[in-house]
């Protein structure tokens, strides 16, 4: 016959003591610096939004970046690229349009110009020489980087510099330059649906409130449920994005 298992109610009784105490303790300390409790909530994810990188810059958009190093499809990658070059590099189209038909001597000139300013965009490799397009209104170069094209936070500094770069070329009158191509169709979609994405969450914030107090029938209910967690997600996407910029892979899931 099995002895029955007895359970010593002092000791039960201590333990639960033990752990109220505990979070008395901590429920008396936050009561009694309630002031610093608040400024440090207010002060650091502010100190860390404004110091440390977001976490929409670290996203990396290549899935190859998180396949093992010894994966078969990058070790081929890896012996194909000095008789290819490299596939993921990002290249970015730079594109001038004229209202009026251009010359060969004109278009070259454009072409110089605006060459000469975009060779000199750090992470720039080349720029090739250029065409005139058949209707002779706009001419394209393309210039070719050693960023990669699934690095997002590099691809928004390139096409950034690249369009800087080509605008403070000196062209003739009427004559605009852009860039174009897959990375700056791509950084131009990002750059929308962030600010989309930054509508969406104030109208999803304000239906919610009204929610809230339609419910709760309080104006404190709102500030009281959503406050700890806009400053948690305030806090938590500079932490994330300071890991990715220390080498943490991050998907554009994320």
């Amino acid at each position: 016959m099995v002895p029955s298992t007895t359970i010593d109610p002092s000791r039960a009784k201590l333990r639960h003591r033990r752990h109220v105490g505990g979070f008395a303790a901590f429920g008396r300390a936050v009561v009694r610096l309630r002031w610093v409790v608040v400024a440090l909530w207010l002060i650091v994810p502010t100190v860390l939004w404004l110091a440390l990188p977001s976490l929409a810059s670290q996203v990396n958009n290549d899935t190859t970046a998180f396949l093992p190093a010894g994966s078969p499809s990058l070790a081929a990658a890896r012996l194909a690229e000095p008789i290819i070059g490299s596939t993921t590099a990002a290249s970015v189209n730079v594109v001038a349009t004229s209202p009026t038909p251009l010359s060969a001597t004109q278009a070259a000139a454009i072409i110089g110009a605006i060459r000469s300013r975009v060779t000199h965009v750090l992470h720039v490799k080349k720029v090739d020489p250029g065409v005139l397009s058949s209707d002779e209104l706009a001419v394209q170069m393309v210039a070719v980087s050693s960023v990669s094209q699934f690095n997002q936070s590099a691809s928004n500094t390139l096409v950034a510099d690249i369009t800087a770069a080509a605008k403070s070329a000196e062209l003739p009158h009427g004559v605009v330059a852009n860039v174009a191509g897959p990375v700056a169709t791509n950084v131009a979609s990002q750059t929308t649906s962030q600010r989309s994405a930054g509508s969406t969450t104030i109208f999803s914030l304000l239906f919610i409130i009204a929610l809230l107090v339609l419910i709760f029938r309080s104006p404190l209910a709102p500030l009281v449920t959503l406050i700890p967690a806009l400053f948690a997600l305030r806090l938590a996407d500079p932490v994330i994005g300071a890991l990715g910029q220390a080498g943490l892979k991050i998907s554009f899931v994320a």
